[in-house]
């Protein structure tokens, strides 16, 4: 099976979810441009700005400007895993469905700049429809790239190493879906 199929096949997650996250990631963001302490990272076109606000050592938000206004957003927080490596959990959230720019910045922003910085991520514990593709197109392209990916249960501290895309469909059911059950599991791409 292929991480496409996974992506149609998988039953609706939670619509709103992390929305007061979300909402806090936002202000953070316009309270860095207003304050200077967002840089930019790239200047995608003449109205398209890829900015980011490190808060701290172990935190801080990649978000893109357009002249539409805040179009994406990639907060990102440190985590520790159950074998003690550090790690960054990420938060994303398009804001735009329109703005060409945000359709493959999750990807650039994940690939380009997290991923290099920290070599360990780890998706948050409650996905949207559209968070859950972001998290299985990373996977697929992790496996292509080959990295390590692990299914964790943060409340066992167990891990499981997914191998490839046919694993993944295997446990599949353990890691989508809308019950609190889900949300004990993270999914974790690392070199």
């Amino acid at each position: 099976m292929k991480i496409d199929d996974l992506i149609t096949e998988t039953p609706q997650l939670i619509p709103g979810v992390n929305q007061a996250e979300v909402q806090q990631a936002i202000k953070d963001c316009y309270k860095a441009l207003d304050i200077g302490r967002a840089n930019i990272v790239e200047k995608l076109s003449n109205t398209s700005i890829l900015y980011v606000y490190e808060k701290d050592v172990n935190s801080g938000i990649y978000f893109l400007v357009t002249d539409g206004g805040l179009s994406y957003l990639a907060r990102y927080t440190r985590a520790v895993l159950p074998d003690n490596v550090g790690a960054r959990q990420v938060l994303i959230k398009r804001l735009s469905q329109t703005d060409a720019y945000a359709a493959g910045i999750g990807k650039k922003i994940f690939w380009d700049y997290l991923f290099p910085k920290h070599s360990c991520v780890v998706s948050d514990s409650q996905q949207t429809t559209d968070g859950r593709s972001f998290w299985l197109y990373r996977i697929s392209e992790a496996f292509d790239k080959g990295f390590t990916v692990k299914l964790v249960n943060t409340n066992d501290k167990t891990f499981v190493v997914v191998r490839n895309a046919d694993e993944l469909n295997r446990l599949s059911p353990d890691i989508w879906g809308e019950s609190k059950w889900f949300q004990r599991v993270v999914l974790v791409i690392t070199n």
